[in-house]
């Protein structure tokens, strides 16, 4: 009987021994880290502190704008597309009139002449649907200047916060992206309501004048450290080969930002104007 009695009353005493080892265990268990391939990465823009460059589907917008059709460049629309796109501006009287016309336009006519009427018509929705096929021209020679002008000279003196407002980008990443990227920057950014490139006067361009020497230059190069001039002076032959090169742009985009929605670094963001 007393024999008996002591294993009840000892009941209650184990049963909390075993209670504080139950818990003991789940302390022991939550206190273990997790295995490292359970932790989240850290995300990329935070591990890249670097401004975004445009994306590639901007790139491919901005080939559209600056192509030249003069040259019958190769240019790809789907036919839904070109469907869509007749009747969203049947009522334009450019528009071919009834269905076998409709049709040979969408299965016969050259991409290039099919963009040209989207053009006529500023059908802007439409222009990052459209696929430039090969190089354009401009663009390709953009390629060159900006290797040898841009990340060669211009930006060790001007693009690397050495000029309020501007900001270039460098090598380390996709060459496309940059070179385009450093492409759409210059031709939208202004110092002081002057276009870094300027495709109405192409002379004055401040990515042209900051490269002469001050006394040879109407818009001088702002004073910063190591500066010196690239260009003898407006007779340089670098000189007017990159005045040709802007010259070359599509003239009915100045000003315009492509349709593009890109905030540029160190600028104020603001409502880009409509695109041409």
């Amino acid at each position: 009987m007393r024999s008996s009695n002591r294993g009840t009353l000892n009941r209650p005493l184990w049963a909390c021994l075993a209670a504080v080892c139950v818990m003991s265990v789940g302390s022991l268990a939550v206190a273990v880290p997790a295995p490292v391939d359970n932790i989240a990465a850290e995300p990329r823009q935070q591990r890249d502190r670097r401004p975004a460059m445009i994306t590639e589907d901007d790139i491919e917008l901005i080939k559209v704008y600056e192509v030249d059709l003069d040259t019958k460049p190769r240019i790809d629309i789907e036919k839904d597309v070109l469907r869509d796109f007749l009747e969203e501006f049947k009522a334009d009287d450019r528009i071919p009139r009834g269905k076998k016309a409709q049709d040979d336009w969408v299965n016969k006519a050259e991409g290039y002449e099919q963009l040209d009427l989207m053009f006529q018509l500023r059908a802007r929705e439409y222009y990052k649907k459209v696929r430039v096929k090969g190089s354009v021209e401009s663009l390709r020679a953009w390629r060159r200047i900006h290797g040898s002008h841009v990340l060669g000279y211009f930006r060790n003196h001007f693009g690397d916060g050495a000029v309020r407002g501007l900001y270039l980008f460098d090598k380390g990443r996709e060459t496309e992206q940059i070179e385009m990227t450093n492409f759409y920057i210059l031709t939208q950014v202004q110092i002081d309501g002057q276009p870094m490139i300027d495709r109405n006067n192409p002379e004055e361009s401040l990515l042209l004048q900051w490269a002469l020497p001050r006394e040879e230059a109407k818009f001088a190069a702002p004073q910063v450290n190591g500066w010196r001039p690239r260009f003898r002076n407006s007779d340089d032959k670098r000189f007017k080969e990159l005045v040709d090169w802007i010259k070359s742009l599509i003239r009915a985009n100045q000003g315009s930002a492509y349709g593009i929605d890109y905030r540029i670094p160190g600028q104020e963001r603001e409502r880009p104007a409509p695109a041409e």
